[in-house]
């Protein structure tokens, strides 16, 4: 069953989406050894892009792709 959450605002929903991102991206590399994605350009996805950089999320990722 999926899950409806209401955010509040682009940083929110940014975070929400890069920690979800990780989430899907560890789980992958654990099962199947690889992680591929295609991400979209333009300036819809960018407060998710500049938020993967940020030290918070960059450590979760680590933590989870360096298998």
């Amino acid at each position: 069953m999926r899950e409806v959450k209401i955010l509040q605002n682009i940083s929110e929903i940014s975070r929400v989406a890069a920690e979800k991102f990780i989430t899907i991206g560890g789980e992958a590399i654990n099962q199947n050894g690889k992680f591929t994605v295609a991400l979209a350009g333009g300036s819809t996805p960018k407060s998710l892009y500049q938020l993967k950089k940020s030290p918070e999320i960059m450590k979760k990722q680590s933590k989870n792709f360096l298998v």
